[in-house]
């Protein structure tokens, strides 16, 4: 709160306490302003496209011999290689 200056727009996501009324009540004080990003915003999330990665390339193993657990490893090598 301290580094906080008036008119200054707070970006939240939508966890429950950032909806809070005191969480509401302290930006306000701050004369600040609160914007949400919308509930579901993968672009504005820098981990979702290594997500749809990974998901893509246990998907694409169809190796029934082995455990989703090797399954995973197997991808995040893959993922790790140059």
């Amino acid at each position: 709160m301290p580094e906080l200056k008036p008119d200054q727009v707070i970006i939240l996501d939508n966890a429950t306490f950032h909806k809070s009324l005191k969480t509401q009540q302290l930006i306000a004080s701050a004369h600040c302003h609160l914007l949400f990003l919308p509930p579901y915003s993968p672009d504005l999330n820098k981990i979702e496209p290594q997500w749809a990665n990974l998901k893509q390339g246990v998907r694409a193993n169809h190796n029934s011999d082995l455990t989703l657990h090797q399954k995973l490893d197997l991808q995040l090598v893959k993922m790790s290689e140059p």
